[in-house]
């Protein structure tokens, strides 16, 4: 952002304090012209640093049972840091850190916005570190005004819309956003919700939580990082997108999809305000393993999968062709871009969506009983977390294990709170040996760290999701080594779909710990699956020799 001295008196947007003439900078934003005091010039370069530190101090919070990383950030915002996106890897404790660092700043009224499943649980961890503070959790549609004397509110996304007028009238000064990257959207309602409050808490205290900030692609980051007031120390929103997400306009409007840059935006993220730690670095826990466990479907499921595959590559080829015959291309000189081009354009569409969907699903319920098979043979040397997409799938797995006499508990979407709640009791305290769940329902903000084995029955479609999964047993208080077991129908979509998700965790790497990004670009599904179809076209892949 290119700011300039200001001409006229005006009021810092960051902290409200006057500044005089020609005693700050001006730019202009979203059509008006904005006034920054010195002290917050978006260019004033900043650095943002982690002290090491054993423990800290903060009156009416439990802060001394705190790990030296987690009192890190707390003792950074004892010095004052006010917006900070807090990405350490799942399994950190950025629940604890956050709500202590509230208090540090001391805040009166915190707003926390966090996915529906885990509202009990934070509700928990507010006691848990900061006891006595009279706490509301807001449910249902039907909105009211806040009573006095409530010091912090807990809302989901779900609901936050109907509830916002009430949360602005409260006057919040401290906003806490569990699982940040649900508003990585910025046209989304919800993600429009949670700016209004971050503007409204002002240059209170500010911190977004999320182990995979990035589940696809760097542009995903630029909403939060605006909220947090970080976003300006980047050059704005514009230079972030052509910086860092290889912005282009095409004659379909701006393609923000790309990485580009990661090393340099990975150092910079690190200086103005980004805490990412790995598990390997701050703490003693066991390794992490993720292995991937081939295997063959056989009978039904296996037929229904290939038909499915099969029925896909022959609408594929004929909208290849199609094109070919709409742009005068002979079929013969069909080229490798045709094909990507055509199935790009007929997966990002409804229909193609639904097919990959249908797809997926069939994989999923054809590989139950060799999900099942892999957790029984785990379960002999202890408790087993399995993980899978489709509700279907879940209740499959789960009933055939029931079956088999074990004692199964399952978490599911739509479940009541108290009541998933119990199960995780239940599996934690020993009275079940199994929990069969659903990645998106139980993929944030629980822990099932009793077992140290994980069963991954489907594939979710980013690397962020698996590791959110995995990291529901590979967190602060295990003490055994983690093995995920990936099961993977070979010579189907399933593979593909791996290898998506291998290509997008390559991307995160490069940016949120700084690995070597040469190869974080991947390959995206579109990408996969042009491949298939040009090898049953006998299409000639740029890297590859034309199979015989």
């Amino acid at each position: 952002m290119t700011t300039i001295t200001n001409r006229y008196p005006g009021t810092c947007i960051n902290c409200d304090v006057r500044v005089e003439s020609g005693g700050g900078v001006t730019a202009k934003r979203n059509g008006r012209w904005v006034v920054w005091c010195a002290e917050h010039d978006p260019n004033r370069p900043v650095e943002f640093a982690l002290q090491e530190v054993e423990s800290v101090e903060v009156a009416g919070t439990n802060a001394d049972h705190l790990l030296p990383h987690q009192a890190a950030v707390v003792a950074a915002v004892q010095s004052g840091s006010r917006s900070i996106y807090l990405a350490d890897e799942p399994g950190l404790g950025k629940t604890a850190t956050s709500l202590v660092s509230a208090a540090a700043a001391g805040a009166q009224r915190t707003v926390v916005v966090v996915p529906a499943v885990v509202k009990t649980n934070w509700a928990r961890e507010v006691e848990m570190w900061t006891p006595g503070r009279e706490t509301l959790v807001l449910d249902g549609r039907k909105s009211a005004p806040i009573p006095a004397g409530i010091e912090v509110v807990i809302i989901n996304y779900d609901i936050l819309g109907a509830h916002l007028d009430a949360i602005l009238a409260w006057r919040p000064d401290s906003l806490v956003v569990d699982e940040a990257h649900y508003v990585k959207d910025r046209k989304a309602a919800r993600t429009q919700a949670v700016e209004k409050i971050a503007t409204a808490v002002g240059s209170g205290f500010k911190t977004y939580l999320s182990g995979t900030p990035i589940p696809n692609r760097p542009i995903e980051l630029a909403a939060p990082l605006g909220h947090l007031g970080l976003l300006d120390s980047l050059g704005g929103f514009w230079a972030f997108a052509k910086r860092y997400a290889g912005a282009v306009q095409t004659k379909y409007g701006w393609d923000m999809n790309g990485a580009t840059n990661l090393g340099e935006l990975n150092e910079k993220l690190l200086r103005v305000g980004m805490v990412r730690r790995r598990k390997s670095e701050v703490t003693d826990l066991p390794e992490r393993t993720v292995v991937d466990l081939p295997v063959s479907l056989s009978g039904e499921g296996a037929r229904d999968v290939k038909a499915a595959q099969a029925a896909l590559v022959k609408r594929l080829v004929a909208a290849i062709k199609d094109q070919a015959k709409n742009d005068g291309v002979r079929v013969r000189d069909i080229d490798f871009d045709l094909v990507h081009r055509v199935v790009g354009r007929e997966l990002s569409g409804s229909v193609g969506f639904a097919e990959i969907s249908a797809l997926r699903k069939l994989l999923g319920l054809g590989k139950v009983e060799l999900v099942v098979a892999q957790a029984e043979s785990l379960l002999t040397s202890g408790p087993v977390v399995a993980f899978a997409h489709h509700r279907e799938v879940v209740e499959g797995i789960a009933a055939a294990l029931g079956a088999a006499g074990h004692r199964v508990g399952t978490i599911l979407g739509g479940q009541n709170p108290d009541a998933r709640q119990r199960t995780i009791d239940g599996f934690q305290g020993g009275d079940l040996d199994v929990i069969v769940a659903s990645i998106e329902a139980s993929g944030v903000g629980i822990t099932l760290h009793r077992a140290s084995q994980v069963v991954l029955g489907e594939l979710p479609w980013t690397a962020a999701g698996q590791d959110q999964a995995i990291d529901r047993v590979h967190r602060i208080g295990q003490d055994e080594p983690v093995t995920a077991w990936r099961v993977i129908a070979s010579s189907t979509l399933d593979k593909k779909l791996a290898d998506t998700v291998a290509a997008k965790a390559g991307i995160a790497a490069a940016v949120i710990d700084g690995e070597d990004g040469a190869q974080a670009q991947g390959q995206s599904l579109s990408v996969l699956i042009a491949e298939v179809v040009a090898r049953s076209m006998k299409v000639e892949i740029p890297g590859h020799e034309l199979a015989a």
